[in-house]
């Protein structure tokens, strides 16, 4: 099972690191410390605080993947994010009641660990361990303290979305958690310029990026269930699992596919793409067969199915994509690629609406706070920011003097 890392979560390791190492001393005065009894250098400090951050994510998604597997769900990854993990499962839609269930574990075990490193903080005698012991503490409280917030991507979003779709339906409700994400990616988006906290205005991105997926995902899988597998299959000629990764790269070259079905296999649905070949040396092309390359993508979809039935294994597979079979026989593919022009497209056939004046007037204070944003930027944030660098230079591994 694939562990994947959102962008997110990098951000924000790269955004602690910046801050433990700028403001060391204050780091230190929060955990109630003196900085005089605490070893290693503050660059140093903040490469462990990332790594403490990736690893408390980590539990925290590897929580929802162990419920998961324990209500019998079939796992095929996990995602890493800002301040959490996700398990992308083969069942969507769940019920109020079971994604309460799945959903309350991750805050539970964040605040657990939490619990457990501020017991160990105050029975340890050495100061960098108390230090280490706090920020980890502190770090699995913001985890579960964001989880709880009833916004997209965080446990507290899907069991509100749950909630709204026993009540309203599917698009009512989940539009309707869309929107309370907004507003809430709205309001720490207006404290962040107020106060300039650049890790508020990071939340609120995020917040607001997850609500926008989320309505692309339910409009997909609308546009998605009118269509069945022939509409978008792409026929691809087949390999046999005993031809050489040379052979593979000049069928892909004469087709112009660069995923190809693999026949001879015991299971339908054996896939070889480029990237996978890409991965051996091209040395060795000529004797490494396609069978020690090739990747089994479970679930093959019929040419008659509906392709909602595939919306989440096309986009989780590693080759991206699925094979399409008719009578026990692979005949084509269906590509990730494929599935997103089919829904973009979909939206230009969508009439626009006429504008109501609520959205008049919401644009033109939006267009208004943009402004007053920009003029914040160049006249506090930039020159603070070169204050800053002037006031480190000489200290900072990558500030030279």
């Amino acid at each position: 099972m694939p562990v994947k890392i959102h962008m997110s979560l990098i951000v924000l390791a790269l955004y602690v690191v910046i801050v433990t190492t700028v403001w060391f001393p204050i780091v230190v005065g929060f955990s109630g410390l003196n900085i005089s009894e605490i070893a290693l250098t503050p660059f140093i400090w903040s490469l462990l605080f990332a790594l403490f951050l990736v690893i408390s994510v980590f539990i925290h998604g590897l929580s929802h993947l162990v419920c998961a597997k324990l209500q019998r769900h079939k796992v095929h990854a996990m995602t890493l994010m800002m301040l959490g993990g996700v398990s992308q499962t083969d069942k969507v839609n769940r019920g109020p009641k079971a994604e309460l269930k799945s959903a309350i574990i991750g805050p539970l075990i964040s605040f657990a660990s939490a619990g457990l490193f501020f017991v160990l903080r105050v029975n340890v005698e050495s100061p960098s361990l108390q230090f280490a012991f706090f920020w980890i503490a502190y770090a699995n409280l913001a985890i579960a303290a964001f989880n709880m917030l009833p916004v997209f991507p965080a446990d507290g979003g899907r069991v509100l979305k749950a909630f709204l779709m026993g009540r309203k339906g599917k698009v009512k409700g989940t539009k309707s958690a869309v929107k309370l994400s907004h507003v809430f990616a709205a309001l720490f988006g207006v404290i962040g310029v107020v106060d300039l906290n650049i890790l508020l205005l990071l939340i609120a991105l995020f917040i607001y990026g997850a609500a926008r997926n989320e309505l692309f995902g339910l409009w997909g899988r609308s546009v998605l269930r009118a269509l069945k597998a022939k509409n978008l299959m792409t026929p691809t000629p087949t390999i046999p699992q005993d031809a050489t990764l040379a052979g593979a790269v000049a069928i892909m070259r004469v087709s112009e596919n660069l995923l190809l079905p693999v026949s001879g296999t015991p299971e339908i649905g054996v896939l070889i793409d480029s990237d996978s070949i890409l991965k051996v040396p091209q040395r060795l092309w000529a004797t490494t067969l396609v069978k020690d390359v090739a990747q089994y993508i479970p679930h093959p979809v019929s040419i008659e199915d509906n392709l909602e039935q595939a919306w989440r294994m096309v986009f989780t597979a590693p080759a991206k994509g699925v094979a399409v079979f008719q009578d026990q026989r692979v005949i084509g593919i269906v590509t990730s690629s494929k599935i997103l022009s089919s829904i973009e497209l979909s939206q230009l056939d969508t009439k626009p609406k006429p504008a109501h004046i609520g959205v008049k007037i919401a644009a033109y204070i939006a267009a208004q706070f943009a402004g007053w944003v920009k003029q914040i930027y160049f006249q506090k944030i930039n020159p603070l920011f070169l204050v800053l660098l002037r006031r480190t230079e000489g200290t900072l591994p990558f500030v030279k003097r």
